[in-house]
C-alpha cells in the first residue's frame, strides 16, 4: 500500500497510451541561487525512495525538484519532490495528498546527486522548506522535560491529600 505512489508514477511512465509512451521529459531543480532545467533526466529520479514512509529528518539543506512527464510531444503531468541532501530523504505528496518522507534508494540517490551537482541548496529555514522534524531548539522537548517533575509532584500531593481526607472521614 505504501508503494502505491511510486508504482503509480512508474505506471504513468511505463504504459504506452495510443502508441505513445509517457516519459520523463525534463526536471526543474531549484536551490538557493535559482532554478536549473535538466533535459531528459535519469528515470531513476522517478524511483525515489523505498516506499516506507519515515519520520521527517532534522532540518538541513534541501532542493525542490519538479519532474515533468510528456506523452509524445505534449505535456502529460508533473509533480514536485523535496530532496534533503544530508539526510538522503525525499518529501513528496502521497496518494492521499499528504506530505510524507521517504528514504532515497541508492540508484535514485545517485540520480538526485547528479541533477543537484553544482547547485547550492536552500538553507533549512528557507521559505517553502518541507516540514522537517522539530529539534530541541524549538523548546517543546525542553518544556516538557521541565514540566514533568512538577506534574508528578502535583499528582503526589493530590493523592496524599485525598488519602488524609479519607482516613479522617472514615
Amino acid at each position: 500500500m505504501k508503494r502505491i505512489l511510486i508504482v503509480t508514477l512508474l505506471a504513468l511512465l511505463a504504459f504506452p497510451v495510443a502508441a505513445q509512451a509517457k516519459e520523463l521529459a525534463w526536471a526543474k531543480v531549484c536551490g538557493a541561487a535559482g532554478c536549473t532545467e535538466i533535459k531528459r533526466p535519469s528515470m531513476e529520479l522517478t524511483g525515489g525512495g523505498d516506499g516506507i514512509w519515515d519520520r521527517a529528518p532534522t532540518a538541513g539543506p534541501w532542493y525542490s525538484v519538479e519532474l515533468h512527464v510528456r506523452e509524445g510531444d505534449r505535456a502529460a503531468g508533473h509533480w514536485t519532490v523535496w530532496f534533503a541532501s544530508e539526510s538522503r530523504m525525499l518529501a513528496l505528496r502521497n496518494e492521499a495528498g499528504l506530505l510524507v518522507w521517504d528514504r532515497v534508494e541508492p540508484d535514485a540517490l545517485s540520480a538526485f546527486r547528479a541533477v543537484t551537482a553544482g547547485i547550492e541548496p536552500f538553507p533549512a529555514d528557507a521559505r517553502g522548506a518541507p516540514p522537517f522534524a522539530r529539534t530541541q531548539q524549538d523548546g517543546t522537548a525542553k518544556s516538557l522535560a521541565m514540566a514533568a517533575p512538577g506534574f508528578l509532584v502535583a499528582i503526589g500531593v493530590a493523592g496524599a491529600v485525598a488519602f488524609v481526607r479519607r482516613r479522617r472521614s472514615g
